[in-house]
């Protein structure tokens, strides 16, 4: 039976290492290795961080995270926080650094990989938060 995971943590980077170790551990759960998800991994690390470090102004707020499996190859994820309406998907970071990157404002190249690496980004700001999500396909296994 296909389950969700489910972490309702304090939006700082000290978390950081439960949500990725959660995450490892969730992805053997459901697919027997970790393996293949790299790109996963990486996604959900740089979306976490800037929520941690961009969303909330004076006092860390929290994220809602959750997980699940959509099929044998691909998982969705969804970020949810009531920090600062920003649309990641609507944020053109190469088109900021002007193909440098010495210029790219914070944040901007994470949110550049999590685009050309995921697939179905979607935002919402509904009820005061911003709702998140992007799918993963497992890359082949060697």
């Amino acid at each position: 039976m296909k389950k969700t995971m489910k972490l309702h943590l304090k939006a700082t980077t000290e978390n950081l290492t439960k949500l990725i170790s959660d995450c490892n551990d969730y992805l053997v759960s459901e697919f027997s290795s970790a393996d293949g998800f790299n790109l996963l991994i990486t996604a959900i690390e740089e979306a976490f961080v800037n929520i941690a470090n961009y969303s909330y102004k004076n006092e860390p707020g929290y994220v809602d995270f959750e997980i699940f499996r959509i099929d044998e190859k691909r998982v969705k994820v969804i970020f949810s926080d009531s920090g600062i309406p920003f649309d990641p998907t609507m944020f053109n970071s190469m088109e900021n650094a002007k193909n440098n990157l010495d210029t790219l404002i914070p944040g901007g190249l994470g949110i550049e990989l999590i685009k050309r690496s995921m697939k179905n980004l979607q935002y919402k700001y509904i009820n005061q938060k911003n709702i998140f999500s992007f799918e993963a396909i497992r890359e082949k296994i060697k």
